[in-house]
């Protein structure tokens, strides 16, 4: 008998939890679609008074503020915000609307990641915006059954079934665009590299299309340790992302300066400096004359043929670019810095011993 009831019990314990799971995640209200409210009132029309973003999940968090200059990441020293993310966000809040009324009772909030940041469990990302004086902050929790997230305003344990998704992101590099340079290798001539100590030397290509660089001078007795090593510095500037970015440090000693001369007179200068977690990395572009248009240009194909890949440069705007990367520092990723940084005997090897000429057999005495 004891174990009738037993199960009975257990039965309706079973039973009860399906039905506040049900209770949980089925809506209290669902309003058509065209009469779901939205998630922020008149936030097109506020867009201009939008000045900060506050973003927090565990032990991240990110702080986007609009100054004079327009949006920057606090947490990478105000480094210039991705504007593209930072409008997909903004559109996905404007486009928010409450589907569907969820749970309002705390001690469920937590099943829906809706509890606050720092909770030990069930934590969700708070997602706060600032509009001068007045700041409203929502709790982003799951991605909610039927699509959507669950959302409650920070203050208040009422939940909502959001949509369209809203996908707030605490990690502070995600909210910067990431590349510094995307260069291709056909554009330069050569590439000069002046250590602070030691004699400097060069790479140089006698003609476009070559691929290989020769080094001036070769030490006697050596050459490169492969036929492709040559072109490491200059495949290091093709698609170059950082990893992390700080304001430039005034009057600090380069250890190392690369100079890249393109075939129209486009250079660039790469600063290697070695402090403070370093190497640390500076870029400063300066555009050369525009090509001649007649037939004293020289051809840049076999085919007497002008090659776009070496006039790349002619379509950037260089200004702009400077603009961006004029004082900063730049941390690259563990394999460009080390192509970037390498120093002359990283790229040589002895060459191998001369090999004895075998008498011809077929000489006689």
């Amino acid at each position: 008998m004891k174990t009738s009831h037993k199960l009975v019990l257990a039965l309706a314990v079973a039973v009860l939890g399906l039905f506040l799971a049900n209770r949980l995640y089925q809506p209290d209200t669902q309003p058509s679609a065209e009469a779901a409210p939205s998630l922020l009132e008149n936030l097109t029309s506020r867009a201009e008074q939008l000045d900060g973003i506050h973003i927090r999940q565990h032990n991240s968090q990110t702080h986007l503020e609009k100054g004079e200059h327009g949006w920057t990441v606090v947490e990478k020293n105000h480094y210039p915000a991705d504007s593209d993310k930072l409008r997909q966000l903004l559109q996905q809040l404007a486009d928010a609307r409450k589907v569907e009324k969820k749970t309002a009772r705390a001690e469920w909030l937590p099943r829906l990641n809706l509890a606050e940041p720092g909770a030990d469990e069930g934590a969700g990302t708070l997602l706060a915006l600032r509009f001068g004086e007045e700041t409203i902050q929502w709790i982003v929790g799951k991605q909610a059954k039927g699509g959507g997230r669950m959302m409650r305003l920070a203050d208040e344990n009422q939940a909502w079934r959001v949509k369209p998704t809203i996908r707030p992101i605490a990690d502070p590099m995600q909210w910067v665009d990431a590349t510094v340079v995307d260069l291709k290798p056909e554009l330069w001539q050569s590439i000069r590299v002046e250590p602070a100590e030691g004699l400097g030397w060069t790479l140089a290509r006698a003609k476009p299309g070559d691929q290989t660089f020769t080094l001036e001078p070769m030490p006697a007795g050596k050459t490169f340790k492969d036929e492709n090593i040559s072109r490491t510095l200059a495949t290091a500037l093709q698609v170059l992302h950082f990893t992390d970015v700080r304001k430039a440090k005034k009057d600090a000693d380069a250890s190392n300066s690369l100079y890249y001369h393109g075939w129209f007179g486009d250079r660039l200068k790469v600063d290697i400096y070695d402090e403070e977690g370093g190497p640390w990395f500076a870029f400063h572009l300066e555009a050369g004359p525009e090509p001649a248009k007649d037939d004293s240009q020289p051809a840049d194909k076999e085919d007497g043929k002008p090659d776009p890949a070496l006039h790349d440069l002619k379509t950037l705007d260089i200004q702009a670019m400077n603009e961006r990367l004029a004082g900063w520092w730049y941390k690259l990723p563990d394999y460009k810095a080390s192509q970037l940084n390498r120093k002359k005997d990283d790229l040589l090897k002895d060459k191998a011993p001369a090999k004895k000429q075998e008498k011809d057999s077929s000489q006689t005495s």
